[in-house]
């Protein structure tokens, strides 16, 4: 317990440190305004479809202040970094590793957008602390088959779900994390095929709510219409043509490239990076 304490002390102090600045920041381009007043009236609806909860909860307290709308960030940052140490303390059993990963996520640049965009992107380390709350609940309830444990995951596999429709991609990875837990991890090395097939048959069983619950909301989305505006993103309409023209394989190949665009910052900061550019730049037209 000390060791959390200090380890979880240490992670949030360098994300304060880190991110404190962006509190002196004003209202980047007054994307939260423009967006919180194209979905007026703000009924819970319109919020949901809109992305819009945090930024309507954040004019109600704190008004028109980026302050307080940036500090919303940072905070629902320091509490994804918290869950994340957590998890990997809980499956790793290794105060070290789990430190570690949380200091590295807290403080990386590439995670930039969420805090320095005020309450634009709140939303993603809000749906992260979902999903992650989700993966901890259920690595818990793999261990101790407690139902609070999966009662509790469930709630937040669905809250993400309504947060943000990105939410849906828990589902599969839940899928594969019950797999490698069950077979590849599993503490009995050599097993009857009776005893393969139990298990086989718990995971079926645990996963079938899951995949319910996916075709629930699917339903309950089909009903309310929808996130408003996903279809004007140039990336979608771009995915879309490509899925209308039985492109399948290119699709897949963009997905692949598009998943790792953030991969440089997280191996070189973005400081060196933009001095590689400028070095180029001014070489190269």
């Amino acid at each position: 317990m000390d060791s959390d304490k200090k380890n979880i002390s240490l992670i949030l102090g360098v994300g304060v440190l880190a991110w404190l600045p962006t509190l002196n920041f004003w209202f980047f381009k007054a994307y939260e305004a423009s967006w919180l007043m194209s979905v007026t009236p703000h009924t819970f609806f319109n919020l949901l479809k809109g992305h819009a909860f945090i930024y309507f909860l954040d004019l109600k307290i704190f008004g028109w202040n980026p302050v307080g709308w940036y500090a919303t960030g940072i905070i629902l940052h320091l509490i994804a970094g918290s869950i994340l140490y957590f998890l990997i303390k809980t499956l790793t059993k290794n105060y070290k590793i789990a430190a570690v990963s949380g200091l590295i996520f807290i403080a990386n640049s590439a995670y930039i957008d969420v805090v320095a965009w005020g309450s634009f992107n709140s939303y993603y380390p809000l749906l992260l602390s979902l999903m992650l709350l989700s993966l901890y609940l259920f690595s818990k309830f793999l261990v101790n088959k407690k139902l609070l444990f999966y009662i509790g995951f469930m709630l937040f596999v669905f809250l993400g779900f309504l947060v943000r429709e990105t939410g849906l991609v828990i589902v599969p990875l839940l899928t594969v994390f019950d797999l490698v837990s069950t077979f590849i991890f599993s503490s009995e090395k050599k097993e009857s095929n009776r005893a393969i097939k139990h298990k086989l048959k718990g995971l079926i069983l645990r996963q079938i709510p899951i995949y319910l619950l996916f075709i629930v909301f699917y339903f309950f989305r089909n009903w309310y219409g929808g996130i408003a505006g996903d279809d004007a993103d140039s990336l979608v309409k771009w995915r879309i043509r490509l899925i209308e023209d039985g492109l399948y394989l290119q699709l897949l190949w963009a997905m692949i490239l598009t998943s790792g665009k953030l991969l440089a910052p997280q191996l070189i900061p973005y400081p060196i990076l933009n001095f590689i550019r400028e070095a180029f730049l001014s070489i190269l037209p």
